[in-house]
């Protein structure tokens, strides 16, 4: 699935996808991705910048919804905060353009989906309530936002957060490097 509201960048990876065999599905927005059965799609080319919402609130759906397919989310405006959010949902990150070598690599993801799918989703095993950390942090709320938004305590928030670091093998940073990541990503969101 190639979710793009660029027309002309979506066409273009769609060609490439179906040049080396493999059936395309195509969105411009969110709700047009979901429209489709996540169920049938091996994996997903999502633009972070889309016409009603970001790329990685698609993701935080697909994954919490059950998607296991392989994701990769693209982007002219790419950082390192953008990469640690996408990692948090189990996508690989790349920059536009898109290059055939790193197209080639989803396409042999797409085709072992099931077990590549699990293994993106388990190398941070991020429990349901660590994904709605994440989102929300991405969203800019406070963590005492997000404790009275999710019944807990802010130090359950951190804690989570704590959880979130060690899975990404960032154990010996302070919590704030998360929302610093996260917080800088809602920042560069809203200045677009």
């Amino acid at each position: 699935m190639v979710v793009d509201g660029h027309d002309d960048e979506r066409r273009t990876t769609t060609r490439m996808l179906r040049v080396r065999g493999a059936t395309v599905f195509e969105a411009s927005t969110i709700e047009g991705a979901l429209s489709e059965s996540i169920d049938g799609v091996d994996g997903w080319i999502v633009d972070h910048k889309l016409p009603n919402g970001r790329g990685t609130n698609l993701l935080h759906i697909l994954r919490t919804e059950g998607s296991a397919a392989p994701a990769l989310l693209v982007t002219n405006d790419g950082s390192i905060s953008l990469a640690g959010l996408a990692a948090a949902f189990g996508a690989t990150f790349h920059g536009k353009p898109l290059l055939p070598e790193v197209v080639d690599a989803l396409i042999h993801d797409a085709e072992r989906a099931i077990p590549v799918g699990r293994r993106l989703n388990a190398d941070l095993r991020l429990t349901e309530r660590e994904r709605e950390v994440v989102a929300q942090r991405a969203d800019g709320i406070c963590r005492a936002g997000i404790a009275g938004a999710l019944n807990i305590t802010e130090d359950a928030v951190k804690s989570r957060v704590r959880g979130i670091l060690k899975k990404a093998n960032m154990a010996g940073y302070a919590c704030d490097t998360l929302d610093d990541l996260l917080l800088d990503a809602h920042r560069r969101r809203d200045a677009s």
